[in-house]
């Protein structure tokens, strides 16, 4: 099994409007990471970064204005892929892992498009593991007592450091969490 576990922080919580600044992912092929990546990505043309987003990731703009062309990263995330996936094999596919990772797949999906790519599920399979979902499940079976299920929230009832809404400590504290959440569902035929 391919997983890409995955986060990112963005300019706002519209995809094609906001952009992605931070993207942080992990590659684990067979149960083991075979590759961790981090790219600071400046915005397309057009794209609004929104103050509020800023204050929460704490991103200035003076350091978008250094961040990589979205294009670079675009090609070197795919030569990433790459390395590990084969696009044209439909049955050679990244499952997608992260916490509320639907928002993330849609950030990245407004990214692919505005770099004229519509291929991202060339690398992506269609079903995810998000560790929100199990977070969740864990709440309403009353296994867990937590004011809510925020990825901060978790980790630390599980005992998981974690520097929130940095992108490559974000998807580090997810995989630690999806690993303690899976400890605890145990399978017993």
């Amino acid at each position: 099994m391919k997983i890409l576990w995955f986060d990112s922080e963005t300019g706002g919580l519209k995809p094609k409007l906001n952009p992605i600044l931070t993207l942080a992912g992990i590659i684990e092929v067979g149960g083991k990471v075979v590759e961790e990546f981090y790219f600071k990505i400046k915005p397309f043309h057009g794209q609004i970064v929104e103050d509020g987003a800023l204050k929460v990731n704490g991103i200035t703009r003076e350091e978008i204005a250094t961040f990589e062309e979205p294009r670079i990263v675009h090609d070197k995330l795919n030569a990433i892929l790459g390395k590990y996936c084969n696009k044209f094999d439909r049955n050679d596919k990244f499952i997608p892992g992260g916490h509320n990772v639907g928002f993330d797949i849609e950030q990245l999906i407004a990214f692919y498009e505005l770099a004229g790519d519509k291929y991202l599920f060339s690398w992506l399979d269609y079903h995810k593991f998000d560790t929100m979902t199990l977070s969740l499940l864990l709440k309403k079976k009353g296994w867990i007592d937590v004011p809510n299920v925020k990825l901060e929230t978790m980790c630390q009832a599980f005992g998981i450091q974690i520097k929130a809404h940095n992108a490559q400590e974000d998807i580090r504290a997810t995989k630690q969490l999806w690993e303690a959440i899976e400890g605890r569902l145990v399978y017993k035929p």
